[in-house]
């Protein structure tokens, strides 16, 4: 017998399961990431044998599970989004600010000069 469910998940519910379990995460020293892991690996449960509950979201719960399960979900993010991983994305935006601002200076001090010298003609 197939029984098709009335409930259907939004997009707040899910933040809200998500963020409690996030709570419980922060409380836990020795498994930081156990309460989202097995959040995600209910929601693929779920998905898989009541797909309904999800009508109207487009979350791959899989790849956010994997992601959860990487030894650091932030940095396996930025190497899926950048192609490196947090501390090397933040390395490269720091150099790009340090020329960009040099890159600021030496028009500032072009200008200077340039200003300087039509005062002085």
């Amino acid at each position: 017998m197939n029984t098709k469910s009335n409930f259907n998940y939004d997009k707040d519910m899910l933040y809200a399961e998500f963020k409690q379990a996030s709570e419980k995460d922060a409380k836990n020293k020795t498994n930081k990431y156990g309460n989202r892991i097995k959040f995600f690996k209910d929601h693929v449960a779920l998905k898989k044998t009541n797909p309904e509950v999800y009508d109207g979201l487009d979350i791959n719960f899989d790849n956010l599970l994997i992601a959860w399960q990487a030894p650091d979900p932030r940095d396996y993010f930025y190497k899926k989004v950048f192609g490196m991983s947090f501390a090397e994305k933040q390395a490269s935006d720091r150099r790009e600010i340090d020329a960009e601002v040099a890159e600021d200076r030496k028009k500032a001090s072009r200008k200077k000069e340039t200003l300087e010298e039509v005062q002085l003609a």
